[in-house]
């Protein structure tokens, strides 16, 4: 008879609407973030040499990149970052040879595909920065919002500071001429 009488209590009434209130604010965080949300899921791909990396890069251009987007490549030296910003700017159809700027930090390419919004890769060497206000000193914010333009970092994680949530962040580390590559 207790028993009953919890089931059918005012008590057991407030537990339903509790529930119910914490069950609602758990989906409408999950709506508010949803992008954050999937974009913090991990995908992962492994390649074993430095024409899959390029390969892979470049697919990865041509259907996950949009106008505007910024690319942070992470990874040791060697890791395979240069490799994959080439491969970014084949995909896009970038018609130079694209090369480290490592001394003269950011390069603008343009973009040779007249069936593409895009129209400059954004290339940007952060290794020799001590901080990312050297960037928006040289006026790498000017390319950050702009829909023509996709915008590659490597050595993304000594500027940080100054990147947006939005940035796609790539993770490269390298073993026995294998890469494996999270984003």
């Amino acid at each position: 008879m207790a028993l009953f009488y919890l089931l059918s209590s005012p008590f057991l009434c407030y537990i339903n609407i509790v529930f119910y209130f914490i069950t609602l604010q758990i989906i409408t965080h999950f709506l508010r973030n949803d992008i954050q949300f999937l974009c913090s899921i991990i995908m992962k791909h492994l390649t074993t040499s430095e024409k899959e990396t390029f390969d892979f890069a470049k697919k990865f251009a041509q259907e996950i990149l949009h106008g505007g987007d910024i690319v942070g490549l992470i990874g040791d030296l060697g890791a395979g970052k240069t490799i994959f910003s080439k491969g970014i700017g084949a995909g896009l159809g970038v018609a130079q040879n694209i090369t480290s700027p490592t001394f003269v930090v950011m390069k603008i390419y343009d973009i040779s595909n007249p069936s593409s919004d895009i129209k400059h890769l954004c290339h940007i060497d952060a290794y020799r920065l001590k901080k990312g206000q050297d960037l928006v000193a040289i006026g790498v914010l000017e390319y950050f919002d702009r829909t023509d333009t996709i915008t590659v970092i490597e050595w993304a994680n000594y500027v940080k500071d100054i990147l947006p949530k939005r940035t796609k962040f790539v993770k490269i580390k390298s073993e026995d001429n294998k890469r494996l590559i999270n984003y």
